[in-house]
């Protein structure tokens, strides 16, 4: 008997042993019970407390993020005293169009510190933040569209400010929607303090004007 053991023994697949290692813990009374280990619940992020390491990142990493939330706060921000500033009669398109090339290049600012912080993932980042970094995708995309009406509209000399102000209103719930994200992935990587009050000024544009000021 005891041969059919060890030979029924030594053909149970290895996989399958370590899949089904029991741990006995105690419980009140003496007893134990027996709990299947997980290497999935293993893998996962710590919640109610600080995250796995490897979600912080490094101090590098926890700094590109800040300066995107920044960036993206200030656009947020100037697109919002834009959309009020055309409620202002006249409108002096001239300056709009000018305030307007500023938000354009603090927007491609915006998307190379992102793909520089994008370059500097880990394997683990990028699978933990693959449907936020897909929503960031297309905000950029809505972004882009927006912005080439906008561009087309100030051409022709708009007589009309409620159709721009829809579309400023779009880049302004968008930069924020963009910056709402960035919040999301610091509060992950625990970094404190993230949504500073936003200065107005692009950054890397000097001296911005903070348009309906």
């Amino acid at each position: 008997m005891s041969a059919v053991f060890v030979l029924v023994w030594s053909m149970t697949p290895l996989s399958a042993v370590f899949a089904q290692t029991l741990s006995r813990q105690p419980i009140p009374g003496g007893a134990h019970k027996q709990t299947l280990w997980s290497a999935d619940a293993a893998r996962e992020p710590q919640t109610g407390g600080q995250h796995n390491a490897w979600l912080q990142g490094d101090e590098q990493q926890q700094e590109q993020l800040m300066g995107c939330y920044k960036l993206s706060s200030d656009l947020e921000q100037h697109a919002r005293d834009m959309y009020a500033s055309l409620s202002k009669k006249p409108v002096d398109w001239q300056r709009v169009g000018h305030q307007y090339a500023d938000i354009k290049k603090g927007d491609q600012f915006l998307i190379a510190r992102h793909e520089e912080f994008m370059s500097g993932l880990n394997n683990g980042q990028r699978s933990w933040w693959e449907s936020r970094l897909r929503k960031i995708m297309d905000v950029e995309f809505k972004l882009q569209a927006r912005m080439g009406a906008i561009e087309g509209g100030l051409k022709e000399q708009p007589t009309m400010p409620a159709s721009m102000k829809i579309l400023f209103h779009d880049l302004w719930r968008l930069f924020k929607e963009w910056k709402d994200y960035y919040g999301l992935m610091g509060a992950d990587m625990d970094i404190q303090n993230i949504d500073r009050e936003p200065t107005g000024a692009i950054r890397g544009l000097s001296g911005t004007p903070n348009p309906g000021r």
